[in-house]
């Protein structure tokens, strides 16, 4: 989804640097991935790292657009996917674009996720994060601290704890913010909903649906929770 070529990282993973090729190319490969319902794509890398030079890998990119730009030319495709209704999950990248948050970079911030994102672009579907091991991120936070801070900004899932130990800090960090005030149980809760959602969505998880129960007479019965006239 990212409009243009100038970050190394993204050497021949682009669609190009006009908008509405990338929209059109991004769709349809969209579509071929979630056509048989087994794949959910993930677009990314919003909110746009086309036009930034450094490799999030190694470094902090920034984009420098204005924000009359950076909507015009780096959200123009996304917009035009989320119109489909068929967009199921969002990937965050590592980036500062101070027109929105000079504090935060965008995998972090408030500002990026919940008020842009959710609030501005309407997306309520799952936010992943890119790998929080990135040296966009390593150099201030540790993996435990970037997971606690990218749920606080609105992001559902993280990429990073790769091992028990690293989980188990991940856990303390996210019971640490809830104890603090920082982080609420709400917020957790939504972010769970919106994962048991895509996965119904994708048919990893049934929906329960009541058993009946069988009787003497070889007919169903019945749940017991469920309303009867005349029931004696």
């Amino acid at each position: 989804m990212d409009v243009g070529t100038a970050n190394p990282q993204l050497l021949d993973r682009t669609f190009g640097s006009d908008p509405k090729t990338v929209a059109t190319l991004a769709g349809a490969y969209m579509a071929g991935l979630q056509e048989s319902g087994a794949v959910t794509a993930s677009l990314k890398h919003f909110p746009g790292i086309g036009a930034t030079t450094t490799d999030p890998h190694l470094g902090l990119p920034v984009l420098t657009r204005s924000r009359a730009d950076w909507e015009r030319i780096d959200l123009a495709p996304y917009k035009t996917l989320l119109a489909t209704g068929k967009v199921h999950a969002i990937m965050i990248t590592h980036e500062m674009i101070p027109t929105v948050d000079n504090q935060y970079p965008s995998s972090l911030s408030p500002a990026v996720i919940d008020g842009e994102l959710r609030q501005k672009l309407g997306f309520q579907g799952v936010v992943i994060t890119d790998s929080l091991y990135m040296g966009a991120l390593n150099a201030r936070w540790t993996v435990a601290q970037a997971a606690a801070l990218a749920i606080e900004a609105g992001a559902d899932m993280v990429i990073g704890p790769q091992n028990a130990q690293i989980v188990a800090q991940v856990k303390d960090a996210l019971k640490a913010a809830l104890s603090s005030g920082k982080l609420s149980q709400a917020r957790i809760e939504i972010s769970v909903k919106r994962v048991l959602k895509l996965k119904i969505t994708m048919g990893l998880l049934p929906i329960p649906r009541p058993t009946p129960q069988a009787t003497s007479t070889g007919h169903a019965a019945a749940p017991t929770n469920t309303p009867r006239k005349n029931r004696r």
